[in-house]
């Protein structure tokens, strides 16, 4: 797996994030989907990475630190993964 950082607003990672909100609507249907606010994230001071196998990308992590709260994420969405691995 290669990994850069990326900005969120990059086709790849907005496919990675529309990705993991329509999975988690699937999984816990009913309940909020918590996302970034992608514009204006990285100038906020959040760190944004993709993850790519084979030239596809699977994952995404994300780190906002701000001076009251740290909070991250780290997602793989399965349906991307499983597809690139089977490379």
């Amino acid at each position: 797996m290669r990994i850069i950082a990326a900005d969120p607003t990059d086709a790849a990672a907005v496919d990675l994030i529309r990705a993991l909100d329509k999975e988690t609507r699937r999984r816990y249907p009913g309940e909020p989907v918590f996302g970034i606010e992608e514009e204006g994230f990285v100038e906020r001071g959040g760190v944004f990475l993709l993850g790519f196998v084979g030239g596809s990308a699977v994952a995404h992590c994300d780190l906002l630190t701000t001076a009251f709260s740290r909070s991250s994420e780290c997602t793989s969405v399965p349906n991307f993964a499983a597809a690139a691995c089977r490379d």
